[in-house]
Formats: structure tokens, sequence, C-alpha cells
């Protein structure tokens, strides 16, 4: 075997440094492929071609003279993330009856019990996005049947332990996906304003956590 003198590495040693090369981009790759972002940005592409849709439809819609409202809604979601929640929501209606509008959503999820040096977990559920749906007349209501889509976000916290030489620390993790929230409401008109109920099924798609029934009464105005 003749040995390199000029301090080059062999053809051998040379397929050796590829082939690690190669082995570290590859683990590189799989590694940036666990985080979040990388595993959402087919979610950012779906909400982008989702928001231009409506926001076209919604377009549409006022330029037929449509009317417009908005509303708080207050209720509770079945589940443990769920629980207490706070919401609002806005949009137009055609005079057809077709309804485009928009809704946010925060829900006090749940919160374990303190055990002696620990603090108490917490689970929460944001998420918001845009509606469609359509609105017909049951004397005395006005029913409305519609989808949202949008982005929804869990927020979790951890136990921590606290001991006497050290301060309390706690964990957290945020774990966002495609929402998508189908449901009714039932309205009554009392001059521009307007009370009801609403009901909604609510599937965070991708997270492992948990689906839930939603029930709320809103309250709000119509022009």
């Amino acid at each position: 075997m003749i040995a390199r003198m000029d301090g080059a590495p062999s053809g051998r040693a040379r397929q050796r440094t590829r082939n690690s090369g190669t082995q570290h981009q590859g683990g590189a790759e799989a590694w940036l492929a666990g985080f979040p972002f990388a595993r959402r940005k087919h979610v950012h592409v779906k909400g982008i071609g989702v928001a231009t849709f409506f926001a076209m439809l919604l377009s549409t819609i006022v330029a037929q003279g449509a009317s417009t409202g908005g509303a708080l809604l207050v209720g509770y979601g079945f589940d443990k993330g769920y629980k207490f929640g706070l919401g609002i929501r806005g949009g137009v209606t055609a005079p057809s009856g077709v309804y485009v509008g928009g809704t946010l959503l925060t829900h006090a999820g749940w919160t374990g019990v303190k055990i002696e040096q620990y603090h108490r977990p917490q689970t929460d559920v944001y998420y918001g996005g845009v509606e469609g749906g359509w609105e017909f007349s049951i004397d005395p209501l006005v029913v409305r049947p519609y989808v949202g889509v949008g982005y929804g976000l869990v927020h979790s916290s951890t136990m921590a332990v606290c001991t006497a030489n050290t301060a309390c620390f706690s964990g957290s993790s945020n774990d966002g996906a495609f929402a998508l929230f189908p449901g009714v409401v039932a309205l009554t008109k009392l001059g521009i304003v307007v009370v009801g109920a609403d009901v909604r099924y609510v599937l965070l798609i991708g997270t492992g956590y948990e689906n839930a029934v939603g029930a709320f009464g809103t309250a709000g105005l119509s022009f």
C-alpha cells in the first residue's frame, strides 16, 4: 500500500467522508422534521388557501347589500381541555341567506389538583377561524348551520417539584393543529339585538388531543 505524503485523503477516506456527510445530513433532516413548525407547514398552506377563498366570498356578499352582525359567546366545552369558554363572532349575511364570518374562542380548561410540592397542571384550548353557513327562518327563530375552519392551539403546563433549597419551576408546551368546527346556531331578533344558542363539535386534527362538543349562549347586534 502506498501512503499519500501530500496530506490529501485517499480515495477510500474521501468515500468515508462523503458517506458520513450524507448520514449527518439525513440525521439533521430527521431532527428538523421533529419540530412543530416543520410538522405544521402544510397546515399554514391550507389556512392561506381557505382564508383567500372566504375573502373572495365575503367581498361578493358585501357587494349584494348584506347585513352585518357581531356577537359574544359564553359557554362550556365537554372535555378536560375545554370547560368554560368565551369568544366572539362577526360576519355578514347575504339576502340569499349565505353567511360568511369569523370567530375566536378561548377555553379555560382542566386544572389538576395540587399535590404536596407539585404545581397544579393546566390544559387550555384556543381556536379561531372563518365560518361559512346558510340562514333560514323557522318562526320565531333564525337557524344557521355552519362549518368553521381555522387554527387551534392546545396549551399544557406540567407539574414541577419545589424543594427547600431551589426555586419552583414549571414546564409548558403548545401544540397547534388544523381546526374544524361544524355546528348550528339558533337566533331570535329583538330589533337590532340578537340572542340565541350555539352548539358545535370541535376537532383539532393531528394533535392527539381530545375533540369536544361545545354549547354556548350568544348575544349581539345585527344591522
